[in-house]
């Protein structure tokens, strides 16, 4: 049985109390199989939430204009005869303390997903996304296009309900998905397209409080964000190849710096004329997806770039690009995209902040002070920063957190909050509070709907026992072994320039970079110690215990300490550059495609988490021979391409001379076949899979 792994999943689940800056954190009943597509606030501190469910278990308020799930098949395009459960919008309100004030459902026979909420200035509340219910709610007498759609064709909707959530006030149907943002009068702007007609044309528009067209102009096809202004102007953002816009002059960029640039434009509030373009860009592409408007009228933007040299500022938080990994064959830096943070003065015409930004950006707002709080997905180099709620990645596999957040000075140049998302912190929509406060809501992991208002807790280590991880394959969280090489991820622990143990005396230390890690109140030596992590052995000391205490001590402060279970044995095996196991080849080569042992061979593979040796194991000692062994038994089993599970034979398993104590070295003779597959059985525990280069 794979009790770590179990393990792991327990700990990625939750945990039983919030973590440090968590104000509350609150869920749907019944919101199973839902999710949480958009998220909002007004002044008064009410939260507005919206979504979609095919669970049909919430519990509208009394009340509600909607109060029944629309039970029905919908099908797809590309499998019309295998039907599944339709999706309802829901819209749920909640006042400053969490309580929920209404909840309504919102749709017909088809798919219903609301992707954008937002609070009106008369109160109300305005919904949008996609509809593919023919009958979809209907009320008033608003613009619309005959977009009714015949499943499983797709049409935009707007909805505006009351602030109560009893009635709605009125809806229209559209010919795409709509961005929207509203109105200083009660009314909103909203960007449609029309993809019927080639080329393809996009109108911004604006609705008066009962939904009456007031005011189109046509806009850039790509025109993909759209942001309200106090004055009752607009800005909208998007992408231009410079034939459907131009810069206006004084503008921060008056020219293109490749085929697709970024574009931030400002509109009068008649939608009469542009007030002001700017391009937003380096030599690659670039996008702008979302707009903020800060109290003084400055503008947030984000979006995507492919640009090694994208416009920032001296300073900037951050400097250099964090590109995907892209593969050999594709010629950069056009397929590759990061994100980037620019902060537009009011008139266009100077960049207040422009920063890279460590992930591809999520959704995006500002508070009082005019700090952009933003979600990063897809994330290259994002750390959290110390005292935040999660300050590491959390979980593995289908439980992989995928979001940071944080939150970032109007200057762009210092990172004011950062954590990554994880159990009462949820993976989806953010917004902020007028008291700066970030709200973030999404799935959580028992399948509810979470709420959660988080603050910026004090700059004090924090330790997790997610954070707690196997050096080696499987990397999971959960119970460690004595002698175990573990790393500890998390923010503000060591020298921000990591440090490496030197060997002195023929051990390390237990001290390093000014750190210290005690388990059970046993220093354990250090391996490495960097802001964001720690590599360490566990103290062999802690054999016999059912738990052990763990603690991070710094020359200025202490972490709390938590308690990880302690098991004889946690086997982890230590992987190569190519992802195969660690391996030395019969001629001391490195194991790989390139090097690949040979049938019959005998092979030395590196592993941790043995347990306890004997002769008794000394911590932090580097043996120059082989005189330690486990003692609990240690089996290699190769599964090849014809046979499974044949027992290895072993000729080796025990301390790995020159490498420190709970480093275990195995050698064992490799069957004669391709394809090899590793698996390693430490006493009970396993086994753990890991491959192997035969040729």
């Amino acid at each position: 049985m794979c009790f770590l792994c179990l393990a792991l999943a327990a700990a990625a689940l939750g945990a039983d109390a919030p973590p440090p800056g968590v104000i509350f954190s609150t869920s749907i009943a019944g919101s199973l199989n839902s999710g949480a597509g958009a998220l909002a606030t007004d002044a008064a501190g009410n939260i507005y939430l919206a979504g979609a469910t095919t669970s049909g278990g919430m519990q509208a308020t009394p009340g509600a204009f909607q109060p029944n799930f629309v039970l029905s098949g919908c099908v797809t395009a590309a499998s019309p005869y295998h039907p599944y459960i339709c999706a309802d919008a829901y819209v749920a309100k909640f006042d400053a303390q969490a309580h929920l004030t209404f909840l309504t459902y919102l749709g017909g026979t088809g798919n219903d997903v609301p992707l954008t909420v937002a609070a009106a200035s008369d109160g109300a509340v305005y919904v949008a996304g996609y509809t593919g219910s023919p009958d979809f709610p209907a009320a008033g007498h608003a613009w619309s296009t005959p977009h009714i759609p015949q499943p499983p064709q797709q049409a935009g909707f707007i909805a505006k309900l009351s602030g109560d959530g009893a009635h709605l006030l009125w809806s229209t149907l559209l010919s795409s998905i709509p961005c929207i943002s509203p109105s200083p009068d009660g009314g909103v702007f909203a960007v449609v397209s029309d993809p019927s007609v080639s080329p393809v044309t996009t109108t911004l528009n604006r609705l008066g409080p009962d939904g009456a067209l007031l005011a189109t102009h046509s806009v850039p096809a790509s025109t993909c964000a759209v942001a309200a202004e106090p004055d009752g102007s607009v800005a909208i953002g998007g992408k231009t190849d410079g034939s459907d816009i131009q810069a206006t002059s004084g503008a921060w960029q008056n020219s293109l710096g490749s085929t697709w640039d970024g574009f931030v434009a400002k509109l009068d509030g008649g939608l009469t004329r542009y007030l002001w373009v700017t391009f937003v860009g380096g030599e690659g592409s670039d996008q702008v997806d979302n707009l903020a408007v800060d109290p003084s009228g400055n503008i947030w933007v984000t979006g995507q770039t492919g640009s090694a040299h994208f416009p920032v500022l001296a300073n900037a938080w951050q400097s250099q690009p964090h590109f995907p990994p892209r593969s050999n064959d594709s010629p950069p830096p056009y397929d590759v995209y990061g994100g980037f943070l620019v902060h537009l003065s009011a008139d266009g015409a100077k960049a207040l902040a422009s920063t890279y930004l460590p992930g591809k950006p999520g959704t995006l707002a500002t508070d009082a002070a005019g700090d952009a709080v933003l979600s990063v997905i897809q994330q290259y180099g994002f750390q959290a920063t110390p005292g935040s709620e999660w300050p590491c990645r959390q979980g593995s596999g289908f439980l992989f957190s995928t979001s940071g957040l944080l939150k970032l000075d109007a200057g762009g140049q210092h990172l004011l909050w950062a954590t990554w998302s994880g159990p009462y912190v949820a993976d989806g929509a953010v917004t902020a509070d007028a008291q700066g406060r970030v709200l973030t809501a999404g799935p959580a992991s028992d399948g509810l709907v979470m709420v959660t208002r988080l603050a910026t807790p004090a700059p004090t280590p924090t330790l997790v026992l997610a954070c707690i991880n196997q050096s080696g394959f499987p990397y999971v969280a959960g119970p460690v072994a004595p002698g175990e090489i573990l790393s500890i991820y998390g923010a503000g622990y060591g020298p921000q320039a990591g440090v490496s143990a030197e060997i002195a005396g023929g051990r390390i230390g237990t001290q390093l970079g000014g750190v210290q890690v005690l388990m059970n109140g046993t220093p354990a030596p250090l391996l490495y110690v960097s802001a964001s992590q720690i590599n360490l052995v566990a103290p062999f000391e802690i054999s016999g215990s059912t738990t052990a205490t763990v603690k991070i001590v710094t020359t200025t402060s202490a972490s709390q300490q938590v308690d990880v279970p302690v098991v004889p044995a946690a086997p982890e095996i230590f992987l190569g550059s190519s992802g195969s196991a660690a391996i030395l080849n019969q001629d001391l080569t490195v194991n790989g495609p390139e090097n690949p042992a040979h049938a019959n061979d005998i092979v030395a593979m590196f592993v941790s988490g043995a347990g306890a040796m004997t002769p008794a194991a000394s911590d932090g000692d580097i043996p120059l021979t082989a005189k330690r062994k486990p003692i609990l038994p240690v089996k290699v089993q190769v599964q090849t391409d014809t046979v499974v599970n044949t027992d290895a034979q072993l000729t080796y398993a025990g301390e790995a001379p020159t490498l420190v104590s709970g480093a275990v070295q195995i050698n064992f003779r490799v069957p004669a076949s391709n394809d090899n597959l590793i698996l390693l059985t430490i006493g009970d525990e396993g086994p753990i899979e890991a491959g192997i280069y035969v040729q």
